[in-house]
């Protein structure tokens, strides 16, 4: 509770009064506020935990897939050991070319889908992996290799759905299937491999979170929303149901 101001005694017509008032103003002090602010905040989410739950949840997210992210750069390009294998999903043309150098590799990280559970139907690799286009063509990675792959962190419904079907990803880089090894910062540009500038290094990693961090913080924040909206429609029908009330007992002659 906020600390009681020590104020002059006065009736209450002074108290009212312009000096008075004044005289409050410039005694509430930035602890005073500050204290004001808290309690109104301690309210609010006591009468709405659902939607700070979502709200908080939505800010959570955001320093999670920094570190994330972080983290991923470091220990991807270790590929000492060998891993489940996976599924590079392609056009046919690129799977031709991908078959004449031996190598994979984008402007974005290499994706792909674990080897059991790339799905048949081109409707739901689309839906899997995002991308619209001709994905028939299927490249297998295994060996060390398939070590510089990983599967989203699952800090909301979005990442969650991309990791129970399978996607994973790398680092921006490139695979070398001949020799089974993954080539940081090497991408595949206008035909050729090339190392990364470094504007297209941090093009990469808001790609990269964006789509780890992102969506997941918007779904949150709708449903922080969305439960707002309930808890005051919720409200709004209580004071209605009161003012009719009231209404009722102060115009009806018998009561």
């Amino acid at each position: 509770m906020s600390p009681a101001l020590d104020q002059p005694s006065a009736s209450a017509d002074n108290a009212s009064s312009p000096p008075a008032k004044l005289w409050a103003d410039a005694h509430i002090t930035p602890h005073h506020r500050l204290t004001s602010a808290a309690d109104e905040l301690f309210e609010e989410i006591s009468e709405n935990p659902v939607a700070t739950a979502f709200a908080f949840a939505a800010i959570a997210v955001h320093p999670i897939g920094i570190a994330r992210l972080k983290y991923f750069d470091r220990v991807a390009a270790f590929t000492g050991k060998e891993a489940e294998p996976i599924v590079h999903l392609t056009s046919a043309a690129a799977a031709s070319a991908i078959g004449e150098t031996a190598k994979i590799g984008g402007r974005y990280g290499i994706f792909a889908v674990k080897a059991g559970r790339v799905p048949d139907s081109q409707l739901l690799r689309a839906a899997a992996t995002l991308v619209t286009t001709d994905l028939s063509a299927e490249i297998r990675i295994d060996g060390q290799a398939a070590a510089a792959f990983k599967s989203p962190l699952p800090v909301g419904p979005f990442s969650l759905a991309r990791r129970l079907a399978g996607v994973t990803s790398t680092p921006l880089g490139s695979i070398d299937l001949g020799e089974s090894k993954f080539i940081p910062d090497e991408i595949f540009s206008k035909g050729v491999f090339r190392p990364a500038t470094g504007a297209e290094i941090s093009r990469y990693k808001i790609h990269q979170y964006l789509l780890d961090t992102a969506v997941d913080s918007e779904l949150y924040a709708a449903g922080a929303f969305g439960a707002a909206d309930i808890s005051a429609a919720k409200k709004l029908r209580e004071m209605q149901k009161q003012n009719a009330e009231w209404a009722r007992v102060h115009t009806d002659p018998g009561t």
